[in-house]
């Protein structure tokens, strides 16, 4: 069981796992629920990925040169993005975001919040023991596309239930701005623009970012939960330019809430993205 909770609390969110809805048996009762709501990073940041430039079999000095390649890739991105660091030195995600989730969470008809714990590095090994279900445990990230150009506010959620040993929901919720300017802007003048006006277009897409990620988690779970199968919405198949992996992606599913331009889809596999279809690639 400790086992089972410290990987999901340390897992990242590069990939997203199948939806898991809750058994439809467990859905007509009211439930005591602590909540821990993790979010790791402080500031905003570019996710670089280590690569591996030089051939497998290459050697102690060829690793060396991959270690000191993909060090020199983290460094530039930290340089590139300092100017929006400086410009955001005042905003504070975890507190925003936390404002926002406290209420919507005391608001659940069916979940009775009996603890609302707020952390960046989730449960040591003793508090991890004395866990009990029932317990929801959100995960959240934010962060630039590698090439600046767009934010991701993704949260994932876990609830237990019965026991801690596996979690009888799972759901995924991913964010993806606009891109920012209207001349495919990337990199130092992605950041350039992000930073303007003392962050002005920063600080209002992370407002929204948030937003849309308390829409998500009340459409899936906090004001009752979803049943995908029996939704209604729009079918759509939408072809976006992902901000996390920076290839194709296709969306294909149904649409659950649409505000102008920008829409929340349940994909095929069942989790949850808020894209707008002014991005289409």
């Amino acid at each position: 069981m400790m086992f089972v909770l410290i990987v999901l609390l340390t897992a990242g969110c590069s990939v997203a796992p199948l939806h898991r809805h809750l058994d439809p048996s467990l859905t007509n009762n009211t439930y005591d629920v602590v909540v821990l709501s993790k979010i790791p990073k402080e500031e905003i940041h570019v996710p670089v990925q280590e690569k591996q430039y030089t051939s497998p079999g290459g050697g102690l000095l060829w690793i060396m040169v991959d270690k000191g390649i993909n060090k020199a890739r983290a460094s530039s991105a930290e340089k590139t993005i300092a100017p929006l660091l400086e410009a955001t030195a005042d905003v504070d995600f975890r507190t925003q975001y936390w404002n926002q989730l406290e209420p919507l969470l005391y608001e659940s008809p069916w979940m009775k919040i009996t603890r609302f714990d707020k952390r960046s590095l989730g449960y040591n090994k003793e508090e991890i023991t004395n866990i009990k279900a029932p317990i929801l445990i959100l995960t959240t990230f934010y962060q630039l596309s590698p090439n600046f150009q767009a934010l991701v506010v993704q949260t994932k959620a876990n609830l237990y239930l019965i026991d801690t040993s596996k979690p009888d929901y799972f759901g995924f919720m991913s964010y993806y701005s606009d891109k920012i300017g209207k001349n495919n802007e990337k990199n130092e003048k992605a950041v350039e623009l992000w930073a303007a006006d003392n962050a002005a277009a920063y600080r209002k897409t992370l407002a929204e970012g948030i937003e849309q990620n308390m829409k998500m988690l009340r459409l899936d779970l906090i004001d009752g939960p979803a049943n995908p199968q029996n939704e209604q919405g729009e079918e759509l198949k939408l072809n976006i330019m992902s901000p996390i992996t920076g290839s194709s992606e296709t969306l294909q599913g149904k649409v659950l809430d649409r505000k102008n331009s920008r829409i929340v889809i349940r994909d095929k596999g069942g989790n949850l993205f808020s894209v707008d279809t002014n991005s289409k690639k």
